[in-house]
């Protein structure tokens, strides 16, 4: 199997591919304390999205290709410290407008959105569903919060998780801050869905969300090849 990284790469052979799967990477510009870059979403999104298709099984003549990212997202929630915010339709429209022209080129399986901002997962999910149920192609996401959320995090910003996950994938961080709880509000548990609850969930060791994360990529990898054959 051969990975294409449009990130780097200078000029880009499909013709090296029978097939390939696309991976874009999504994420988001906005407020995430002092300790980490306001690019840290697109910076994680970039750097799973290489590791996860390293950790790959070999696929026979299907070859993947990590595009480069969205490095904006639906951020409205830290206007007020700081963030760049799509519009939800302006994303949707972008997500239409990359699948539209991916599906125009030789060889093109599928796309995998490789997600790593919350304020984004409601928007991803309309684009699957829209492009799965309406258009019959074939995209699918994985979301780094909905992983976690199955690992009991409830709510998590600029946390211990987010800075041991940027450690471990090489991205620079400055210090160990936490602006979970910085800032509560009833207007932040709502942009969060936990307003009942007015707790936080256990945060997964970074060991088990790598192993999700890599059993969720796989998965998604495989239904895109299933489906493809239909």
């Amino acid at each position: 199997m051969k990975i294409l990284n449009a990130s780097i790469s200078t000029s880009l052979d499909l013709n090296e591919c029978r097939e390939y799967i696309a991976v874009l990477p999504l994420g988001s510009l906005e407020y995430h304390g002092k300790h980490l870059p306001i690019a840290i979403d697109s910076l994680i999104a970039l750097r799973l999205a290489e590791e996860l298709s390293e950790r790959l099984d070999a696929i026979n003549d299907v070859c993947i290709l990590i595009l480069q990212p969205i490095n904006y997202g639906f951020s409205a929630e830290w206007s007020d410290l700081f963030s760049i915010s799509l519009r939800p339709e302006t994303l949707l429209n972008i997500l239409r407008d990359i699948y539209s022209s991916m599906s125009k080129t030789k060889g093109f399986k599928g796309l995998l959105v490789l997600n790593a901002h919350g304020g984004n997962t409601s928007v991803v999910d309309v684009f699957i569903r829209e492009t799965t149920f309406i258009l019959r192609g074939r995209a699918v996401a994985v979301d780094l919060w909905r992983v976690a959320r199955q690992l009991g995090l409830e709510y998590c910003h600029a946390c211990r998780l987010e800075v041991e996950l940027a450690k471990y994938l090489g991205v620079e961080t400055y210090g160990e801050g936490d602006v979970s709880e910085a800032r509560l509000s009833p207007r932040d548990y709502i942009a969060y869905m936990n307003a009942r609850s007015g707790r936080f969930g256990k945060e997964p060791c970074l060991s088990e969300f790598m192993n999700s994360l890599i059993n969720a990529f796989k998965e998604a990898i495989k239904h895109i090849l299933k489906t493809s054959q239909h």
